[in-house]
């Protein structure tokens, strides 16, 4: 776990920033302020930015005022900023040289961490790389909001992250930063060996060491979350004509929905298309090999299941074991035939895969844009038997004009929005989810 860093309160017209190099290698300078007054005068800018925040007449000035409220302000050697969910924390040294723009930004930056609960859902993950996941979750979000970050910010969309898609979790940018250091390791060393200060705008701290004071945290946060986005839309009315922003309400709706176990409604959604009888003279297999005995399905099995994987590069490689692993739970109890498309913007291959068999491969086919049109012709002509439609995307697709008559279930690892047909998220994916 993160070491929470040792800081210094001081209590308590900008100057000249010191010189990188002075920073760096503590050259003298006679008329260089001495620590203790660059402590104070980083704290004095850092409190600067709060009242800022607390005096703006906008719906988002009063989202981040209620929430940098919750903070106690501090100064330390933490190398850029940083926050636990109790202290928002700068390094006079780094903070002095960023513009008041920047000084903004990186207090948003660090609030939406504790916003998007960064620092109760590390787990296992290695420290490093969960605060590169979670800059590029977050960093397009401060963008979005107007605010400047300083230069470097890591970003999706752009070197080493060309082809990292933007609006995806913290979760899922880990998955795909471990695949990017197996394919390019040199990239990932030089990512991780750099300097903190370069081209990092703050790092986010885990709240707790012990598993009861970390959901204590990820509580708190989730009330403080919930208080300013009140705030948020009282302000809109007072000042915006009823109007918040659309990046800010999808944070909040990121930051306040409610958490769903979305393999629990796959097998939901799948046990609903069931009709058969189930009968003790059919023993289920799946619990007959750990010497669980229960009853079978008798008569007719599950019926025909097809299954479309989006292929388009937005899917990763965990989120896709993931997917398979449930799919061949429900294989193992309802013993359906299930049709499996590996497609983007056309079906690139086609697998049937039938009770007993192994599951589907698992190697992507294809990649491109997404289109479901395909999807939905290639059904009507070849499986109206089927029972149901269940896609794997995330959701960045053309969907058909007309609903189909079957049911759709859209497990997605991007947007939560469809224009017809259930959608969950897989946990850790989902666009905004952070």
């Amino acid at each position: 776990m993160n070491t929470q860093p040792r800081t210094l309160e001081i209590k308590g017209g900008s100057s000249p920033a010191p010189k990188a190099a002075q920073r760096q290698g503590r050259v003298s300078d006679p008329d260089r302020p001495s620590a203790e007054t660059r402590a104070a005068l980083a704290l004095e800018k850092l409190t600067r930015v709060r009242i800022q925040l607390v005096c703006g007449r906008s719906a988002t000035a009063a989202f981040f005022a209620t929430l940098a409220l919750r903070l106690v302000a501090r100064v330390g050697p933490v190398g850029t900023a940083a926050t636990n969910g109790q202290e928002l924390i700068v390094d006079p040294e780094w903070w002095l040289e960023l513009s008041e723009k920047e000084r903004t930004g990186v207090v948003v930056h660090e609030i939406l961490h504790l916003a998007l609960q960064h620092h109760t859902r590390r787990g296992g993950r290695e420290s490093r790389l969960w605060n590169i996941a979670c800059d590029l979750a977050i960093n397009p979000l401060v963008g979005e909001g107007g605010f400047a970050l300083p230069s470097g910010a890591l970003q999706p969309l752009v070197e080493p992250f060309s082809t990292f898609p933007p609006r995806l979790s913290a979760e899922a940018y880990y998955e795909r930063l471990l695949e990017l250091r197996e394919q390019s390791p040199d990239t990932m060393e030089s990512l991780l060996s750099r300097p903190a200060a370069d081209g990092d705008c703050g790092q986010v701290l885990d709240a707790a060491k012990d598993s009861g004071a970390i959901q204590a945290s990820a509580t708190a946060w989730e009330i403080n979350v919930r208080q300013a986005a009140n705030a948020a839309r009282e302000s809109a009315i007072r000042f915006q004509k009823g109007t918040v922003p659309l990046w800010l309400e999808r944070t909040i709706l990121a930051a306040t929905a409610p958490k769903v176990d979305w393999s629990e409604v796959l097998q939901r959604f799948v046990a609903l298309r069931v009709k058969d009888d189930y009968s003790w003279t059919r023993p289920n297999r799946r619990t007959l090999a750990s010497g669980v005995i229960l009853p079978g399905l008798d008569g007719e099995r599950l019926g025909r299941i097809v299954v479309a994987i989006d292929t388009s590069g937005s899917i990763s490689k965990w989120a896709l074991q993931q997917f398979v692993a449930e799919v061949q739970a429900i294989a193992q109890i309802w013993e359906p035939e299930i049709t499996v498309l590996f497609h983007d913007s056309a079906i690139a291959a086609i697998e049937e895969w039938l009770p007993g068999d192994p599951p589907p491969a698992q190697k992507p086919k294809g990649f491109g844009g997404t289109s479901h049109l395909p999807i939905f012709e290639w059904v009507e002509a070849n499986a109206v038997d089927a029972v149901a439609l269940i896609c794997l995307t995330d959701l960045d697709t053309f969907f058909p004009k007309m609903a189909p008559a079957m049911p759709v279930l859209w497990v997605t690892v991007g947007s939560t929005t469809a224009p017809f047909g259930e959608v969950v998220a897989i946990e850790g994916t989902g666009q905004l989810l952070g």
